[in-house]
């Protein structure tokens, strides 16, 4: 039996820039598994023109972006959607149409890059930024479609489990060889893409750069190597659980999903998914990595040197 095609719909106010990026990316990365569209309360009439370059740019392909009414989706004949995403918060506060088929829908507040201003590369980046965000929800959606279904709540659930237990084993089994990380992380990656259908070989187009990208890794970094040097001294036997339950939170809490390793960013590079880095963003990742680790250490050795002192003094 076929496959069902899920019928997407984006909403914004003038649908020539984030739910026209929205339709393009779905239509992309779901790979024939969705079917994106776009409309707006009060369309421009035109697709904004930084929206066509970027997407031109990123060689995402836009076959059908066009600025329409909403009230096209709401017709007897218009295709039944199963989704429909608000992006704009104006266009969330405003009664929708009622769609045929009671389509589950959501809101997915993003800023509005075509209200951005400056210079032409400040606008750019603008759109960059709002299409990185809705790269990100597109590609977790569609992610959590596969892995349960249609049930979001269950498939983030189990993503984090299975990251989460498997760090334990993978600590408990291969900590001691010297190595086993970036030859892990390459391996399981094309082992990943070969459970999955995927090309064995890829090299990732995923952007992730800007000082909140590289803010998160340094924390998320900060805060791995700060829970090591912790536990290796209070909880070495529990320090495998420690650092796997930590992974998994950081998951959800930094804004760069916590890759903080550099075996593991280097890993993520020839992954062409919603997990993946560019390899041009690689370097910064792993320069905030270290700087994160670099700090955690010099924080701990100074803490619990303070601290060894402060013992010796009391005879304690």
């Amino acid at each position: 039996m076929a496959e069902k095609v899920y019928d997407v719909l984006f909403l914004c106010t003038g649908n020539s820039a984030r739910s026209i990026l929205a339709e393009a990316l779905i239509d992309h990365w779901g790979r024939g598994r969705f079917r994106g569209h776009s409309a707006g309360s009060f369309p421009k009439g035109e697709v904004h023109p930084l929206t066509l370059q970027l997407l031109d740019k990123l060689r995402i392909p836009l076959p059908h972006g066009r600025s329409k009414s909403w009230d096209e989706f709401a017709r007897a004949d218009a295709p039944v959607m199963d989704f429909v995403f608000t992006v704009c918060d104006q266009a969330a506060g405003e009664t929708c149409p009622v769609w045929p088929g009671n389509p589950v829908t959501a809101h997915w507040g993003v800023p509005d890059p075509a209200a951005a201003a400056g210079t032409e590369e400040q606008r750019m980046a603008a759109f960059r930024d709002a299409y990185l965000r809705l790269e990100a929800r597109i590609k977790l959606f569609i992610m959590a479609e596969r892995l349960a279904s249609g049930n979001l709540a269950l498939a983030l659930l189990a993503n984090s489990l299975a990251t989460g237990g498997a760090l334990v084993a993978l600590i408990l089994t291969f900590a001691p060889i010297s190595g086993a990380q970036i030859i892990g992380a390459v391996v399981g990656v094309w082992l990943a893409h070969l459970m999955f259908d995927l090309p064995i070989i890829e090299i990732s187009a995923r952007e992730r750069s800007g000082l909140g990208q590289w803010a998160g890794e340094f924390t998320a970094s900060f805060g791995l190597i700060a829970l090591i040097e912790s536990g290796r001294r209070r909880f070495a036997a529990a320090l495998p659980g420690a650092v796997a339950a930590y992974i998994t939170a950081a998951y959800w809490f930094t804004s760069s999903t916590s890759f903080a390793n550099p075996a593991v960013t280097l890993a993520r590079s020839l992954s062409n998914t919603f997990a993946g880095i560019g390899p041009d963003n690689v370097p910064a990742f792993i320069a905030a990595q270290l700087a994160g680790a670099a700090a955690a250490i010099a924080v701990f050795r100074w803490f619990y040197r303070c601290e060894d002192v402060e013992t010796r003094s009391t005879g304690r």
